[in-house]
């Protein structure tokens, strides 16, 4: 009797021992976890920043692109922007929203309505006849490269 209460006072010792152990491997285990998590929060923080510069380098160069642009005849549309001015392919519209899309012209559609759009960079065009009346008020981006008149 004496040797299995030895033998399990024994177990016992060992339990423990491998209970403290596994206790500090999950405090090191959590430990690691919130550092992760930290990095995590961390690197989408800084992603998001970037995205940020991206956004802004990207509109400045999709106006430098429509300066370039004015160079080279483009298609001009039928209508012209809320504010009266001549709008081409390639310019630059903004809401009073602050909403900013690119004027596209698609040469293979059989009516204007068809053929001048807007990309919102959302994946979806917009006729370019809906975004410039009473309701949508549109007006083209001043370009001071344009023979146009600067929008003010």
């Amino acid at each position: 009797m004496g040797k299995i209460l030895q033998n399990n006072q024994q177990n016992v010792l060992e339990l423990r021992d491998d209970i403290r152990m596994m206790a500090e491997r999950q405090a090191q285990l959590e430990k690691r976890m919130a550092m992760l998590e930290y990095s995590v929060f961390s690197i989408r923080s800084d992603l998001d920043k970037l995205t940020l510069r991206l956004d802004r380098v990207e509109s400045r160069l999709e106006l430098t692109d429509s300066q370039v642009r004015r160079s080279k005849p483009m298609n001009e549309a039928p209508w012209s922007d809320f504010a009266g001015y001549a709008i081409r392919e390639g310019d630059i519209i903004f809401h009073p929203s602050g909403e900013i899309g690119k004027v596209v012209f698609v040469p293979n559609k059989l009516i204007p309505e068809d053929q001048w759009l807007v990309d919102y960079g959302d994946g979806c065009l917009s006729r370019l006849c809906l975004q410039i009346g009473d309701k949508g008020q549109a007006k083209k981006m001043p370009v001071v490269s344009s023979d146009d008149p600067v929008v003010d």
